[in-house]
């Protein structure tokens, strides 16, 4: 995302990955993990890119997400809020409270990332 909150990347792959990027960002700073994400809903522009993109897209994935796998859903539709963005994903994380010994409960917060 750039500094207005739109679209700094373009093509499918590329937006993809940084989509989930802002996920992995986006749970972290709530405190949780990646395993912490239990749903995934992915809105495409163009499902022919999409399907074209399948190598690109699995590497991106794998390389923000590992080998989790939440549940996850495709949507194609019509267009999105920017113009510019051909991929949106929405994400639904439980992140479970700090127990002592839990790593969660010695991650220090930072409040110095910018987003």
């Amino acid at each position: 995302m750039e500094g207005d909150g739109g679209v700094a990347v373009t093509g499918m792959e590329g937006q993809f990955r940084a989509a989930l990027a802002n996920v992995v960002r986006v749970v972290e700073e709530a405190g949780g993990v990646v395993a912490d994400v239990g749903r995934l809903t992915i809105y495409v522009t163009d499902m022919e890119a999409y399907r074209g993109s399948l190598a690109g897209i699995g590497a991106g994935y794998r390389a923000v997400f590992g080998k989790h796998f939440p549940a996850m859903a495709l949507v194609a539709v019509t267009e999105l809020v920017d113009p510019r963005a051909v991929v949106e994903v929405e994400a639904t994380a439980v992140i479970p409270q700090a127990q002592s010994g839990d790593i969660r409960a010695t991650r220090p917060a930072s409040s110095t990332e910018k987003p």
